[in-house]
């Protein structure tokens, strides 16, 4: 007897996002229909992924874009002036604040440099260490796009989880046959085994590490960290989207390409936020690869454990 396919679900949220229409809309939309209703994980309300499909073909969708577009039109120009002024501030306090942690960082990575040195040079050790110097890296370069209002930037921070789980499968999967496969061919193939492949191994290892921690809903919310930051990488319409202005007079006409820097603000300021996790996670990758095997000091670990109480501490953070 074949196995029944499990159904497909997806977060109310996510439908709203990629058909680019306000929740309250697809709410109403799905009060007609009374699906079933189940949530994920993260407690988010969630139907059959089918109503993607069939919310995207309604044959008032095109309207209830148009009323979307316009809506974010009007948002826009509230925006401007004091507001724009309001929120390059707050982002420029944030990359203040970002780029003195990533120095704290790069000094304790530099740190361990004799150290990783003593260990073979297609060690997992040594993995790690050249990808956590990649990270960061790419962690100043995020701050720099930001800074210099590219929304394309954006797509750094894709490639910075990606490289983080990468150095984490390598310590975690050092006695397992596929994770010495994969690092010999890392280190002698120039192959890097997919990100799913990670993920997947980290989910297990956390699951055994933590009893607390459901090896299915762990690798559920990798792989909706994974979606979520990869909408400035995928060419899909809804990141392009977010910073190109619309005409809705008559119709939907494109108003206004940015082929560089964004005058959208509110966007840059919303990225910048995001990109904090991006750090966040460096700390901790930093500490869970080399705490072990290098090994890390008291107290460079209870440096680095400092920052992490910083991160889950940040509202009350004062600027």
């Amino acid at each position: 007897m074949s196995k029944k396919k499990k159904e497909r679900k997806i977060a109310i949220g996510d439908i709203a996002f990629n058909l680019g229409l306000p929740e309250s809309k697809i709410i109403q939309s799905l009060r007609k229909t009374k699906p079933q209703i189940t949530y994920d994980h993260r407690d988010r309300p969630c139907v059959s992924i089918d109503y993607l499909d069939a919310l995207s073909n309604e044959e008032d969708y095109e309207e209830s874009k148009r009323q979307s577009l316009a809506s974010d039109r009007v948002l826009r120009e509230q925006d401007n002036g004091s507001k724009n002024k309001y929120y390059k501030s707050e982002r420029d306090k944030l990359l203040k604040i970002y780029r003195k942690y990533i120095v704290d960082l790069e000094v304790s990575h530099k740190n361990c440099l004799d150290r990783v040195n003593l260990h073979h040079h297609e060690s997992h050790t040594f993995a790690a260490y050249l990808l956590l110097g990649k990270v960061i890296s790419h962690l100043k370069m995020g701050c720099l796009t930001i800074e210099h209002g590219y929304w394309c930037g954006g797509s750094v921070i894709r490639e910075i989880d990606e490289t983080l789980d990468l150095a984490h499968y390598f310590v975690i999967s050092k006695s397992s046959s596929e994770g010495k496969e994969n690092l010999h061919k890392w280190f002698r193939q120039n192959y890097a085994p997919p990100h799913h492949v990670c993920r997947s191994a980290i989910s297990e290892y956390m699951a055994n590490l933590i009893d607390e921690i459901d090896q299915q809903d762990h690798k559920e919310l990798m792989n909706g960290l994974y979606q979520s930051k990869s909408k400035w990488v995928h060419p899909t319409y809804s990141s392009i989207r977010e910073v190109t202005e619309f005409c809705t007079d008559n119709g939907i006409q494109i108003s206004t390409i940015e082929y560089g820097v964004t005058s959208y603000e509110l966007k840059l300021f919303e990225l910048a936020h995001f990109f904090r996790s991006s750090i966040w996670s460096a700390f901790q990758k930093f500490q869970l690869c080399l705490t072990a095997d290098l090994p890390l000091t008291s107290g460079e670990s209870d440096y680095l454990l400092s920052y992490d109480r910083i991160f889950q501490d940040w509202d009350s953070v004062q600027w």
